[in-house]
Parts: C-alpha cells; structure tokens; sequence
C-alpha cells in the first residue's frame, strides 16, 4: 500500500472510529472526552512527532492506571470492566489515528519543501530577472573555462555587489535595475550573467582583458543610471582574473571567503 492509500484508510479510520465514539458514549462523557481530545490534538499539531507519540502514551497510561485504580476501589462488575475498556480503547484508537494524520500531513510538508527547494536549486533562470542560478551559472561556466584553457583565453569574473545602506525595502527594485543593465551590458550569447546572492550579480566574461571589462561596466553605469539614478554608494564593483585551474576558478566564482592555497603551476593563468 503506498503512502497516500495508507493517509486515506488512515483518515476514513479516524471518522469511523469517532462517530462510533459519539454514539456509544453518554453526552457527559462524551463531553469530558472531545474536550481532553481537543487538547491532546493542539499538543500533537504542535509538538514534533516523536514528542507528540510520548505524550499520547503517557496520557494513555494515565487514563489506564486511573480506571484500574478505580476499578479495583469501587470493585466494578464485568459489563461494567468491559464497557469502560471499549470506551477506553475508542478514546486510544481516535487519538492514535488523529497522530497518524497528523504524521503524514507534517511529512507531506517536508516533501513538498523538499521538492520547492530542489527545484529553485536546479533550475536555469531566477525568476522575473533572466539571471542565471548560481548551479547553472557554475554548470556553463565551467565548459566555458575549459574552452578558454584549450584556447590560452583570459577570463574575467566581475561581481556587483548592492549596498542597500538602509534601503533595503527598495532592495528588490535596485535588484530589478541592476539585472536589467547587466544582461544589457555583456555580449549575449558569450558571456554570462548570474546571481550568486540577493545582493550580489555575477558577470563572466571570456576572452577579453581588463580594458574589456571596463567597457563593459561602462555600459553597465550607462543603462543603470537610464533607468534610474541610482547613487555609485548603493554598489560595489570586484574584477577578478579567473584561475586557470577550475577548482580554484569555481571557488572564485562561489565566493568563498577562504581558498585554499594554491600549488605553484606552469601555464597560462585565465
């Protein structure tokens, strides 16, 4: 049985088991019983999984000892013995299937975070701003450090990071703008524009030097400041030479904040 033919038994369980409950109990009981019910539920809607199971059975033990004290104190006959345990086993049968429920909505949950996060993660295009994800701006990067290695090309890496000093509600229209100007500056179809965080642009650029990307972030300032005045405090711009090994070259690209050291090499740095 799969998981959600198991969450519909579960479930159609839980409304038998509950109407056969408000049948078979007096209103006073009855009463006493949905509300303890009540309680217990908000425990296991809030606490974790494994937390809610023990406090259900903690509470089951509970209300067992204090029938069996009762039972051997007021001496009850067997009808009576037998239809407390029926009542007590309809209480413990709604409350374990009201868990069960429970546990397949929170896993349902996780899954489908999982499932969100895993596809933000892979895919190309952020949305609204036709900027590469940091995988895939790493996935094309790569081929293209390759191509410029075989073809003894430089390679540079420009990083835009914004600055929003105390405007960051305006933070995702500056974002807007900045994208914007960054696809409009760089070659299409040559170079590469990414996202690496909410604040920092990515901007790779294959065989040029750095006259070339100097030109480039003069078209950058140029469509920014088309678009809006935005103030030259409001962003910070790094150039960096690409390593020529790519595991240095990714960590680059990443922004890793410590590197590791790098052995001495011959050959032609990108």
């Amino acid at each position: 049985m799969n998981r959600d033919s198991s969450f519909f038994a579960v479930f159609y369980l839980f409304a038998v088991a509950n109407i056969a409950q408000a049948l078979m109990l007096p209103f006073q009981e009855l009463t006493v019983a949905g509300l303890l019910q009540v309680i217990t539920y908000l425990l296991l809607l809030w606490l974790r999984p494994i937390a809610g199971f023990a406090v259900m059975v903690a509470e089951f033990l509970a209300i067992g000892f204090g029938y069996t004290g009762m039972a051997f104190y007021d001496q009850w006959d067997k009808p009576l013995q037998t239809a407390v345990i029926g009542k007590l086993f309809l209480f413990m049968l709604t409350t374990g299937l009201f868990w069960l429920t429970v546990l397949f909505f929170k896993n349902f949950s996780l899954d489908l975070k999982r499932a969100e996060k895993a596809l933000h993660q892979y895919k190309k295009y952020e949305d609204d701003a036709g900027l590469l994800t940091l995988n895939e701006f790493l996935y094309r990067a790569e081929d293209i450090h390759m191509a410029m290695k075989r073809r003894h090309e430089e390679g540079f890496l420009i990083t835009i990071t914004i600055c929003p000093k105390g405007k960051e509600f305006a933070l995702k229209t500056l974002h807007e703008y900045f994208s914007r100007a960054a696809l409009q500056a760089v070659r299409e179809q040559y170079d590469l524009v990414g996202k690496r965080s909410p604040t920092e642009l990515l901007l790779l650029l294959q065989n040029t030097n750095r006259e070339g990307c100097s030109l480039v972030l003069s078209r950058f300032k140029e469509k920014l400041h088309a678009a809006a005045p935005v103030p030259v405090e409001l962003y910070e711009v790094q150039i960096e030479s690409l390593p020529m090994s790519w595991e240095y070259a990714k960590f680059t690209i990443i922004g890793a904040p410590l590197l590791p050291i790098q052995q001495k090499s011959r050959g032609i740095r990108l």
